[in-house]
């Protein structure tokens, strides 16, 4: 399935896809929603996107690069995520808009600050009185055990 975006603007988006260069439509990665321009070193290939799958700090990690940028390496770029965000906005492939952020910030705030929260909130401290209601009837239980163990103990002696 392919995805496209167009190069003289778009609807609502994180951000909005400007014609900094005249591809006429870009592709847009699956993955990061994000323009898939020409190469911006070689400009032979179009870059590509893909998560990181080695063991280390990285594991997991959007990039993008080159297809040349392999064995043998024919080209060196290789970005992640907000470098190569940095990178569009340098070209002028994506334009941020400062109403753009307050947009955005605002869908945060919102998100963050969901009746929801009280609701999820209200439920965790009920299992969790719960779960300490049963612990200490628990340690009652084994109380009066030992209490009981104790007081059979002197009586048969």
């Amino acid at each position: 399935m392919a995805h496209y975006a167009e190069s003289s603007g778009g609807g609502r988006s994180r951000s909005r896809v400007q014609a900094g260069r005249n591809f006429g439509l870009d592709p847009v990665g699956e993955l990061s929603g994000f323009p898939l321009v020409p190469c911006p070193d070689c400009g032979l290939a179009r870059v590509v996107e893909g998560r990181t799958k080695k063991d280390s700090e990285n594991h997991g990690r959007m990039y993008f690069k080159c297809p040349r940028n392999g064995f043998p390496k024919l080209c060196g770029f290789y970005r992640f995520e907000k470098q190569y965000f940095q990178k569009l906005k340098d070209l002028g492939v994506i334009v941020v808009r400062p109403s753009q952020w307050a947009e955005m910030v605002n869908e945060e705030v919102d998100s963050v600050q969901s009746p929801n929260d009280d609701k999820l909130k209200k439920s965790l401290e009920q299992k969790m009185d719960n779960v300490m209601w049963r612990m200490n009837l628990f340690l009652a239980c084994v109380v009066f055990m030992l209490f009981g163990s104790v007081l059979m103990y002197c009586a048969m002696k």
